[in-house]
């Protein structure tokens, strides 16, 4: 199984694998069955409010809407996932380690009908099996890879480059100098997933790191937020221990 490596803006290195041409497929279909099941939706509501001479033209044009931009809205909305994508577990992701932004998605969607409709998924196809990071003419024009939500086995913590020396950076919890790597990549694993996935469980998790970590280091938090205290441990390790 093919991986990608990426650095991510916290200088974080992420091994995800790649998805491969059947799971996108799968993720495909079930975006079809998505499609369908939105058309039947607005066209019995079509059926119940528009006047019949009305109901065949509505129903065409938002039937063509919804084929048209379901992948579009569907990765801005839910942040490089369509529910096909989301239900099999995979996300569109920026090589370079950073947030993929609404032109990168445009450039996707825009040259979908290229790789998929137009060439019956042959192009795509084949693109997918012959790049380096399986990556469609859509994705490699907006310099994306589609992967597995889970990263792989390797996840590495390097330094943060605007904490150059010491001198530059204020260490207030020194005592997590007594940390190991292991230990401080399960924090910045947890920061992610909470941000990558923003809801109430992530939430709890964060405050209860913050909860143990702070009665492990026999120290009290000095920041605003849970989530910032994580981090700035995460900082003052990096510059203790380099």
């Amino acid at each position: 199984m093919r991986s990608l490596e990426i650095v991510t803006a916290q200088n974080v290195t992420i091994d995800y694998n790649l998805a491969s041409i059947n799971e996108r497929g799968l993720a495909f279909i079930i975006d079809l069955i998505f499609i369908g099941i939105i058309i039947l939706l607005i066209s019995i509501v079509q059926n119940s409010v528009l006047p019949v001479q009305y109901v065949k033209a509505g129903g065409t044009l938002s039937s063509f809407f919804v084929f048209a931009f379901y992948a579009l809205i569907s990765e801005i909305t839910l942040n490089g996932q369509s529910w096909g994508k989301k239900i099999v577990g995979l996300k569109v992701v920026k090589i370079n380690g950073t947030e993929a932004r609404l032109s990168d998605y445009l450039v996707r969607w825009a040259f979908r009908s290229v790789d998929i409709y137009l060439s019956l998924t042959t192009l795509g196809i084949i693109m997918i099996n012959s790049t380096t990071k399986s990556q469609r003419l859509g994705d490699m024009l907006a310099n994306t890879a589609v992967v597995k939500i889970v990263p792989g086995r390797k996840l590495t913590l390097v330094n943060i480059e605007n904490l150059k020396t010491t001198s530059t950076h204020v260490i207030q919890y020194k005592e997590v100098v007594h940390m190991n790597e292991k230990e401080m990549l399960i924090l910045k694993s947890a920061l992610d997933q909470s941000r990558q996935n923003p809801n109430q469980a992530h939430s709890e998790a964060i405050e209860m790191l913050s909860s143990i970590m702070q009665e492990r280091l026999h120290v009290q938090s000095h920041e605003k937020t849970s989530r910032e205290f994580l981090q700035k441990l995460i900082n003052d390790y990096i510059v203790l221990t380099r």
